[in-house]
């Protein structure tokens, strides 16, 4: 190879010419609030909206956001869904400040934002840092409730999500939890599924050092999956099935988990789930099979 030619490749991987742009929200619009973990070695921001972004003192710039756009300071391309019958539920994308790359989620339906809590707690396993949020998804008497808990000097957050039946009609309720990985310091990455746990994620690219994983764990046993590029993620949720695929090659990757559920009024569904950031941590080296949270 010459070295011209060296120079061009050289050149290509440091600066693709066609890397995605996030899509800018309109001047006027109002962000979602949002309520901030400050952890170590993780800072995550919750937002109102069930969105989130994460940063992680423990890579080589921890200012980068860990989620797509990694430039946003306040939320960015990981959230959780709700579908109920043609209508999902998600987060305010598009009004983010950071921008979004969700457009292939298609039409998407608003939370409801009830309510936010500021961070409670000391970040110790007796007492983890804690947000809660609730929504209520429109009309349908469905309301969303979810709890992000951390103790400082785990590389990963855990997260109870709740859907409560408030109406008068038994509902089919999928809820998916899916994000826009971006892997240390690189939105490319190759698509993983870890083993044991059935946990969705990327990892870095053949030659990439240290390795570095980003996993969605299902602590409630999923009912479906994926680890493909980030529009083919988002596709699947907007299209309403996950494909229970795992992609090849080194990629701009996301990742995604589905649950379904029947919920009666005056029922509930719960999962329980975490995201990991670095090595692959000890909860997933057991084989998740039946969760079953307290439905209250």
């Amino acid at each position: 190879m010459n070295r011209i030619l060296v120079s061009l490749v050289a050149l290509l991987l440091a600066a693709p010419l066609f890397a995605k742009q996030p899509v800018m929200p309109a001047a006027a619009t109002a962000a979602p609030a949002f309520s901030t973990i400050n952890g170590v070695p993780l800072r995550v921001n919750v937002g109102a909206d069930n969105s989130y972004q994460i940063f992680n003192s423990n890579t080589p710039s921890g200012s980068l956001g860990q989620i797509y756009p990694t430039n946003a300071a306040q939320t960015a391309d990981m959230g959780w869904f709700v579908r109920v019958g043609t209508t999902l539920y998600a987060p305010r994308f598009g009004e983010h400040p950071g921008g979004t790359a969700t457009g292939s989620l298609g039409a998407t339906t608003p939370y409801f934002e009830a309510s936010l809590t500021p961070t409670n707690g000391a970040g110790t396993s007796a007492s983890p840092y804690s947000v809660t949020v609730v929504a209520n998804l429109g009309q349908s008497g469905l309301v969303a409730t979810k709890t992000i808990t951390y103790v400082n000097g785990e590389n990963y957050f855990s997260e109870r999500f709740r859907v409560r039946n408030t109406g008068g009609n038994t509902e089919q309720v999928t809820i998916f939890l899916g994000s826009d990985i971006y892997l240390a310091n690189s939105d490319s990455g190759v698509p993983f599924r870890e083993p044991t746990s059935g946990s969705p994620g990327g990892r870095t690219c053949a030659g990439v050092t240290p390795e570095y994983t980003i996993l969605h764990i299902p602590l409630t046993p999923a009912n479906r999956y994926t680890a493909v590029g980030y529009s083919s993620v988002w596709s699947q949720i907007g299209g309403g099935q996950l494909d229970n695929t795992v992609g090849t090659g080194c990629i701009d990757n996301g990742a995604a988990l589905q649950w379904n559920f029947e919920v009666a009024p005056g029922g509930s569904a719960t999962v329980l789930s975490a995201t990991s950031f670095g090595a692959v941590p000890p909860i997933t080296q057991f084989n998740i099979t039946d969760v079953n949270p307290a439905q209250v």
